[in-house]
């Protein structure tokens, strides 16, 4: 959903009143009318952007993210990535331990208006077994106004090399 599209149609917004019950005062004048209202719009040449709790949350942020965490592991998966929608152009910044046995590079795609964070495994090297959380922060700044428009938690599930040779 990158566009959001008005919906298109014959009559638009045109409404079909039918009368349920009326009620008069004591002159005879109406006083209330009770109908029911439909939709009479003709037709429909394209039907608009569905406005629901995820779009309106989209529009409210300025971006959305599918998931917040990648996994990566030497010789199993080196390299992964997360993906991030956006309405506008953004400058991208991303914050980690370069201690830590991994790069992580965010890039954005004019095209398609999204936000790549690539993560890559730095060596396969290391005595260490299991899965380590890896935090990091990616700030998405706009490009024409130069205001962050968002800072995003995620992490990196590695998983260590297995040193063992059953393994």
């Amino acid at each position: 959903m990158k566009n959001i599209k008005n919906r298109n149609a014959q009559y638009l917004h045109r409404k079909s009143f039918e009368v349920d019950s009326v009620v008069r005062d004591e002159k005879g004048d109406i006083s209330k009318m009770y109908c029911y209202i439909t939709r009479d719009e003709g037709q429909v040449y394209e039907s608009g952007s569905s406005i629901d709790k995820y779009t309106l949350e989209f529009i409210r942020k300025g971006y959305k993210v599918a998931k917040k965490y990648m996994d990566l592991s030497p010789n199993v998966v080196p390299t992964n990535t997360i993906t991030i929608e956006c309405l506008e152009k953004v400058d991208i910044t991303v914050e980690y331990d370069l201690s830590n046995n991994i790069t992580l590079n965010g890039s954005y795609d004019d095209v398609t208006e999204t936000v790549t964070i690539t993560g890559t495994v730095k060596s396969s090297g290391g005595t260490l077994q299991g899965t380590e959380k890896i935090p990091f922060k990616v700030t998405l700044t706009s490009n024409e106004t130069n205001v962050i428009i968002g800072v995003i938690d995620c992490h990196v599930n590695y998983t260590y090399a297995s040193i063992s040779p059953e393994d």
